[in-house]
């Protein structure tokens, strides 16, 4: 229940072995930048079927997903503008924000409202459709970061702008990792031309950091194929999400983190009912009830935690975090909601 494997393609043979053919034609990598040595034909098509999927002009792929948005956000903002973001919000948009040394000035050259479709610290939606409207009435431009969100949310999958009715080209910057629905590694932006070609010359994790090996390009093209052939599983995701939310919301001490329209988010946070003094007393509370799960119960689950250097540290309550995927089945989501409620009554009726 920890892996974000959320359509099921991380192992799939076919994807494998088209991923051992590209080894066998280009070697495990490509030992140099994209601007340089570094690009392969394999990254062009990449970047040609990412751009078709998400209806924009271009795409960008970088070789390390947390140094997407870290790379994106200095690349158009600098000290004389300003970022708004969420004071929960995750360590890349965090780190992106410090890197491009935007602040609060008295005259301002760029706005930036950067959102993750999916919360990695909290497990619920951003309202897209409210926050469109306050962008385009305070001229603000809207950076999404999709990485929990793509290939989960939305008819086909493109994320949480799609999942709240947005058109292609109203969210001037998009970016998501590939290491989770699409089981490969790195990063990608898509946006219009003029966004993504800039980036190909000021984009820090672009011009200076090896390119994706080219199997991993590979995979990914494979696992796009894959989600567009198969668009029930990100149906799946979404009614499967919803049914584990059900399941756990009647777990006496527990209480699960978002309301009615987060229910088709498949990363939920089951926090304590009655929080303790510091969280970290809760942190190694939960902790005693996921050991428990898993040597007991043979369920694992994971207490989230954060690194130090994260500001979202002391802003997010200690909580479980679940990941759900297509692959769960019905047995397997009751399993583990009774699992995670035997051992809550083992070690939470005496706090």
């Amino acid at each position: 229940m920890v892996s974000a494997n959320f359509l099921g393609f991380a192992g799939d043979k076919a994807i494998e072995e088209a991923c051992a053919a590209t080894i066998n034609k280009y070697g495990v990598g490509s030992c140099g930048p994209r601007g340089f040595y570094g690009t392969i034909d394999v990254h062009l098509h990449l970047e040609e079927h990412l751009a078709k999927f998400m209806q924009t002009q271009e795409t960008i792929i970088y070789a390390y997903d947390l140094a997407t948005v870290p790379s994106i956000l200095p690349a158009f903002a600098n000290a004389k503008d300003i970022i708004i973001c969420d004071e929960a919000a995750c360590f890349a948009i965090q780190n992106g924000a410090v890197l491009s040394r935007a602040q609060v000035k008295l005259r301002l050259n760029r706005r930036f409202i950067v959102v993750e479709g999916i919360s990695q610290n909290l497990g619920d939606l951003a309202p897209l459709d409210q926050i469109f409207k306050l962008k385009e009435k305070h001229k603000y431009r809207l950076v999404l970061d999709e990485s929990l969100s793509f290939g989960v949310l939305g008819a086909t999958g493109r994320g949480a702008a799609e999942h709240f009715g947005l058109m292609p080209g109203q969210v001037e910057i998009v970016a998501a990792s590939m290491g989770n629905s699409l089981a490969s590694i790195g990063g990608f932006c898509a946006g219009d031309r003029d966004i993504v070609d800039h980036q190909r010359l000021s984009g820090l994790g672009y011009c200076f950091s090896a390119s994706l090996p080219p199997y991993l390009a590979t995979g990914a093209i494979c696992a796009l194929q894959r989600m567009q052939e198969q668009p029930e599983l990100v149906l799946r995701v979404a009614q499967n999400a919803r049914r584990m939310r059900e399941l756990l919301q009647h777990i006496p001490g527990l209480s699960v983190h978002g309301g009615p329209n987060d229910d088709v988010s498949p990363v939920i946070h089951v926090q304590l009912e009655q929080p303790l003094e510091t969280i970290w007393q809760g942190k190694a509370l939960l902790q005693r009830v996921v050991d428990d799960a898993f040597q007991n119960e043979g369920v694992l689950f994971t207490v989230h935690r954060l690194s130090d250097l994260d500001k979202a540290y002391s802003k997010t309550p200690a909580s479980i975090c679940i990941a759900i995927t297509a692959q769960h089945s019905q047995a397997d989501m009751q399993k583990a909601a009774d699992a995670l409620q035997k051992a809550c009554s083992r070690h939470l009726a005496a706090n």
